[in-house]
């Protein structure tokens, strides 16, 4: 039965088969004549239209990344969760990224790419409607809320941690309502919302080797260069974007009607909670809107004519040519001489010591990154006392000239002197040198501690003996909230900070040992003035004598005494410069990478190279970075035996660990980069038994 199946078949010729391959070509050619026929006249057959719709999404989709980062210290408030613990936000939506890039590339390449990275935006979108989800669904914590204005009258202060009660007890943590267990520590139940969230925004990842190929397949070679860079800046515009909006959200109170809580009215109260989650409601609708024009895109647009004859070679085309022929290999990879291609690639490329030194400096760094993007507004916020809207806005501005700058600059060297493997290895290894100089002073340029009773200083302390930079001899390493003047108090550990006649900051009025306050009217806003507090009385008022009803009447006012920093102007300085130095680093390390391999390991080396950062750089970066701040905190929100958000941190401990750790990195790296250095100068010599790389001619 076999043979005369067998019978039923021929030998195909050559000629034969061409003519087959050429059916096939006019076919696809006629497809793509009839797609665009169907949309003639339409914007939705320009490859720029697409470029356009497909970089303001992936805009919004950064603007959503920033925008976490400027409110992370507010949602910290809000979900009760240490550095550590909202680290894992951006670690979810790295690991999601990750774990589903190859699959998605593998199912869209072949398929209606423009539909499917509508699709993956509205993901995305959804995503960021899901970070709102808690402000809607759960009650504010008692912690956040402030107590009835009954607390100042003597004989009925309702709130048991703000005024000094003589003799009362404390109530035991073992004692909590069932309410109130379910308000303490971390509200993870209402965080879930954020890392299902997260999870979804990772789809973001996804779109760019789609969004990439679809271009390349309609655009001529010369010109996806251009559009490749202006996909890239749309990291420093979405960035920008995104601390703004939190700027511009955080300044505005958390509920945006009237409720039945009595909240705090001025950003200046500790307990005010900015509007974190409007950004991304808006962030979200922004998306949809701008993803939906892309479901109408044909499924292939038509190349331009003559595009095979471009035959001139750019630096830039070594990298596109090189993100698209990986991306397209992944996509039609099937059999097993694929997989064992890709095996034998990754083998050649984690054997060669150049590439495998850059990548390790670059995943270094990108731990860094990753820990600065999420934390930087909050640390100069907490590192220079400003309010959470203003930190937001004060560190975009610190990323855009760096981005702008950067990449200028450093394209401008790369162009004009940094020709070949040499002169890339010499320019990686100078500004690696810069910014380790310049990494260090960033430990100089920061604000002393604010005194703060009991915590930075001991409560009986007179603030007079603090030296010029307000620190205390021998150091105050034991806080301790109870003295001698409120021990009678029965206070509970709160943060609902007054400032004493004596200039030093009490964690609460009951801590200040007052016994009476008042509201008063000050510059069109009330605020609270506390008065009888046995803490606050200077030497005269202790002994008894020259003691004032003025004096008397006013011992504490709400809020943190004012202290005076001047560090903030040299600390961007010196940060703007790192960062630009930093940025002018990439893209020579890109190049350099890539032309340290054949060519055929090109787009894998490029793969390997950011499967390497994600995974041992910006997956782990936020958490110890995270780790490192809470180690600075000196008083948790605490309630029924449970650890919450940190209330107040060591802003000298803060700075030398989180700038300490960032030097370290910037040590570890250079490590990497000078072996990296002296590898490609040993493959130089024309003596050298192991030579695999010919240096390119120089041009002038």
């Amino acid at each position: 039965m076999s043979t005369s199946v067998a019978g039923n078949y021929r030998p195909v010729s050559l000629s034969e088969r061409l003519e087959i391959e050429d059916a096939k070509k006019e076919a696809k050619e006629l497809e793509a004549e009839t797609q665009a026929k169907y949309c003639q006249g339409s914007f939705f057959t320009s490859p720029v239209v697409f470029a356009a719709l497909g970089m303001a999404a992936s805009a919004l989709w950064l603007t959503g990344i920033s925008y976490l980062g400027g409110t992370v210290s507010t949602i910290e408030k809000r979900l009760q969760l240490k550095s550590s613990e909202s680290g894992l936000f951006p670690v979810v939506n790295d690991c999601f990224g990750l774990m589903t890039m190859l699959f998605i590339i593998h199912f869209g390449q072949p398929r209606h790419r423009p539909r499917i990275i509508a699709v993956l935006y509205m993901i995305v979108a959804l995503g960021y409607f899901l970070h709102s989800v808690p402000h809607f669904l759960y009650d504010l914590p008692d912690s956040l809320r402030v107590p009835d204005n009954e607390r100042y009258n003597k004989s009925g202060a309702a709130d048991f941690g703000q005024l000094c009660l003589k003799d009362r007890d404390v109530p035991s943590e073992n004692n909590c309502s069932d309410d109130e267990l379910a308000q303490s520590g971390p509200l993870w139940n209402e965080a879930m919302w954020i890392i299902v969230g997260q999870a979804l925004c990772s789809c973001g990842t996804c779109v760019y080797p789609l969004f990439i190929t679809y271009l390349d397949d309609c655009v001529c070679q010369r010109s996806m260069g251009l559009y490749l860079g202006a996909l890239f800046s749309t990291i420093a515009i979405g960035s920008s974007i995104g601390y703004g909006l939190a700027t511009l959200c955080l300044h505005l109170p958390n509920y945006l009607t009237k409720t039945d809580y009595d909240l705090p009215s001025t950003p200046d109260d500790p307990r005010w909670l900015g509007n974190w989650w409007l950004g991304f409601i808006i962030t979200g609708i922004l998306i949809l809107f701008t993803s939906i024009p892309l479901l109408f895109f044909p499924r292939h647009l038509p190349k331009p004519i003559g595009d095979e004859l471009d035959t001139e070679s750019t630096d830039s085309d070594d990298y596109v040519g090189a993100v698209t022929h990986g991306i397209k290999s992944v996509g039609e990879g099937e059999s097993t001489g694929f997989l064992k291609g890709l095996v034998a690639s990754v083998w050649r490329i984690l054997t060669n010591v150049t590439v495998i030194c850059l990548m390790l400096c670059t995943t270094t760094l990108a731990g860094f990154i990753a820990g600065f993007q999420l934390f930087g507004a909050k640390y100069i916020q907490y590192q220079f006392s400003f309010e959470p809207d203003f930190a937001s806005i004060l560190f975009g501005l610190l990323l855009v000239p760096a981005g702008i700058f950067g990449n200028i600059i450093g394209g401008y060297i790369v162009k004009r002197y940094a020709h070949g493997r040499h002169g890339l290895a010499k320019m990686i290894l100078i500004c690696s040198m810069v910014c380790l100089v310049l990494n260090p002073t960033t430990l100089l340029f920061g604000c002393h501690n604010n005194a703060i009773a009991g915590l930075t200083i001991p409560v009986e302390y007179n603030i007079s003996d603090l030296s010029s930079d307000g620190s205390i001899s021998p150091p105050y390493h034991h806080p301790d909230l109870t003295s001698q003047c409120n021990e009678h108090c029965g206070c509970s550990v709160q943060y609902d900070p007054v400032c004493g006649a004596d200039s030093k900051t009490y964690p609460s009025p009951c801590h200040a040992g007052c016994t009476d306050a008042y509201t008063e009217t000050f510059n069109g806003y009330n605020r609270t003035v506390y008065y009888n507090c046995a803490c606050t009385l200077t030497n005269e008022k202790k002994d008894g004598e020259n003691v004032t009803d003025s004096q008397i009447s006013y011992q504490a006012v709400e809020g943190e005494c004012n202290q005076i920093c001047l560090y903030f102007i040299p600390f961007a300085v010196v940060y703007v410069a790192l960062l630009t130095v930093g940025i002018m680093c990439g893209n020579p390390i890109i190049l350099l990478e890539i032309r340290s391999v054949d060519k055929r390991d090109r787009s894998m080396t490029i793969a390997v190279g950011n499967f390497l950062g994600k995974l041992f750089g910006y997956i782990p970066g936020p958490i110890y970075f995270g780790a490192i701040i809470d180690t600075a905190c000196l008083l948790f929100q605490t309630s029924c035996g449970e650890t919450g958000n940190c209330l107040i941190y060591d802003v000298v401990k803060l700075r030398y660990s989180f700038n300490g750790v960032s030097v370290s990195l910037q040590v570890v790296a250079i490590i990497f980069v000078v072996v990296a250095f002296y590898s490609i100068k040993c493959q130089s010599k024309p003596d050298s038994t192991n030579v695999k790389y010919v240096e390119e001619e120089e041009v002038p």
